[in-house]
């Protein structure tokens, strides 16, 4: 089909369309600048996610705002790239109005990161009031924006997101994603690895979350088509789910903050995948936790799935076919998504479940990152404050 051809015929056809004899005076369309949203830019998340945007053709302004650190410098180093998006910093509670306001696309980054030990209620409670606040200006100055989070724990603030929209009549469950893109390109790269294949080459839908309890590869669909055995399918899950707990011990022991530089990345790459959606591309599909309006909301109301992207944010949303083992791995993160889910829906409408009240701590030896004082190489060791004083080499798992 010839798209150019029917670009011409439409606006022939549109009412705003004035002849003109000298083509030099007829008035071009207004275009409307694409915008993107950065909430949380002063972050290293926010600030590498807006350097690869900056190279993106498909956006016009940059947008970065903190409620905490001012991000004109950021932004004024950003600005000296010679790429078409202008960037511009907004600081302040009093500014994000102006911030999300006309924004097509706003990306929620940064906020508490994820810690050796930490359990996805604590991040929750950390986090909640930081997204639910953008969620009430979305709403109110902004209802038809997209709203992507990439702040944890994705599988509890989406709920809660919606919850909080749901309050005015401006709820669009097609416009609030959770990024579920580092699962993917981390999928990606294990598997690409493992069956000698360049891993931007490789395709693995993920579903389920993203905490290491809930995200489940379906390396039974990778693309190029690979007959995995068994035990590599075991092993492939393991090391995908177990990653973010090596990064972040790793990053812990080097005592540079979180992982940002992979997240920045993953980012870049869904709010590009969503600014194509919007501009009319039709083959544009992400992984991303939304809420389910198939026959999938009898297992779960919101759940990580495949999602086909439009001009109105979500077009449509897939499972892919899961074999028995993907299957035992979905039906033993259903606990954790459920708990996480009511977590978040409870936090906007009251009436927490009991188990929900309860914040699970470590009861015993916890495994922790120390940092030396000269070498500034991390070592573990074992917490002995705890009133037992009994060794234990393991750390306790918490329920999350």
């Amino acid at each position: 089909m010839n798209l150019t051809k029917f670009s011409v015929l439409k606006t022939i056809a549109s009412p705003r369309f004035v002849p003109c004899r000298n083509s030099a005076y007829c008035p071009e369309p207004d275009k409307v600048p694409t915008v993107v949203s950065i909430i949380g830019g002063h972050t290293g998340e926010g600030q590498l996610t807006a350097l690869l945007l900056k190279q993106s053709k498909l956006v016009d302004e940059i947008r970065l705002y903190s409620g905490l650190i001012n991000t004109c410098g950021t932004a004024f180093d950003l600005s000296h790239i010679d790429t078409n998006p202008v960037v511009k910093s907004y600081f302040g509670q009093a500014l994000l109005k102006d911030a999300i306001s006309g924004a097509h696309v706003v990306l929620v980054c940064g906020g508490h990161p994820t810690k050796p030990c930490k359990s996805q209620a604590d991040l929750f409670e950390e986090n909640a009031d930081y997204v639910r606040n953008i969620a009430i200006y979305l709403g109110e100055f902004n209802p038809k924006g997209i709203l992507c989070i990439s702040t944890p724990p994705v599988s509890a603030l989406v709920p809660m997101v919606s919850a909080e929209l749901k309050k005015e009549p401006v709820y669009d469950p097609r416009r609030v994603l959770g990024i579920m893109t580092m699962g993917v390109i981390r999928s990606n790269t294990i598997a690409g690895r493992y069956i000698n294949r360049n891993p931007a080459d490789v395709a693995v839908p993920v579903i389920g979350g993203m905490c290491r309890r809930t995200l489940v590869p379906i390396f039974s669909q990778i693309k190029p088509t690979a007959n995995l055995e068994k035990a590599l399918q075991i092993l492939l899950h393991d090391k995908v789910c177990s990653a973010e707990d090596e990064a972040v011990d790793l990053k812990y022991i080097e005592n540079t903050g979180s992982c940002f530089v992979s997240n920045a990345f993953a980012c870049a790459r869904f709010v590009t995948s969503v600014l194509k959606g919007l501009k009319g591309r039709r083959d544009v599909v992400e992984c991303a936790f939304v809420r389910q309006l198939g026959h999938i909301e009898s297992f779960l109301p919101y759940m990580g799935s495949v999602v086909k992207l439009g001009r109105s944010g979500i077009d449509s949303t897939h499972m892919p076919r899961i074999n028995d083992l993907e299957c035992d791995y979905l039906q033993k993160a259903y606990p954790f998504l459920k708990r996480h889910i009511e977590m978040g829906e409870a936090y906007i409408v009251g009436d927490f479940p009991k188990e929900c009240l309860i914040n699970p701590r470590l009861s015993g030896y916890c495994q922790f990152v120390t940092k030396k004082a000269v070498t500034q190489i991390g070592d573990f060791k074992l917490n002995l404050e705890t009133p037992n004083k009994q060794e234990e080499k393991k750390c306790i798992d918490i329920i999350t």
